[in-house]
């Protein structure tokens, strides 16, 4: 292994976590973190949209794509390799997110099937709600099996 100097950040960081922290300290800057880097990963994201005159069109051909396959050159073209395994790497560390494998599509929504990966989603890891806006998630109200309950943020909000 080689060995690294540690940068000015690190550095400050390591100064910063010396002292004994309580867990919900811990908790408080990890989520300071996290917002910090969320607000850089939707910048760069936003600067990455118009600089490539990415639509909505677009968003839905990628995420109909499978991200890792190296052999697909249509994704470099949207966004950078760091922005991606950024984005990844943040996700993986929040703690109530869960990487959850589809193995079924249930196809429930007809009028948007790109919606449709959301619900198999949220009913391969067992969500209480899906919250949206999107008329067509609608029909899910009339499906009696599997259920998938949807809220909007109105809603959610008088939940919480």
């Amino acid at each position: 292994m080689v060995a690294t100097k540690l940068n000015t950040v690190q550095l400050q960081l390591l100064q910063l976590f010396a002292r004994q922290m309580a867990e919900n300290e811990l908790a408080e800057v990890k989520a300071m973190l996290v917002a910090y880097y969320d607000r850089k990963i939707t910048e760069e994201a936003d600067q990455l949209w118009e600089q490539k005159g990415m639509t909505a069109n677009t968003m839905n051909d990628l995420l109909n794509t499978h991200i890792r396959s190296p052999y697909n050159p249509q994704l470099g073209r949207f966004y950078s390799p760091t922005l991606a395994e950024n984005v990844l790497k943040l996700l993986i560390n929040i703690p109530k997110i869960e990487k959850v494998d589809l193995y079924f599509n249930w196809n429930l929504i007809s009028n948007d099937a790109d919606d449709n990966k959301f619900v198999d989603c949220a009913i391969a890891c067992g969500a209480d709600y899906i919250v949206t806006h999107d008329k067509h998630f609608r029909v899910l109200k009339d499906i009696p099996f599997p259920k998938v309950n949807c809220l909007s943020i109105d809603e959610l909000k008088e939940i919480l």
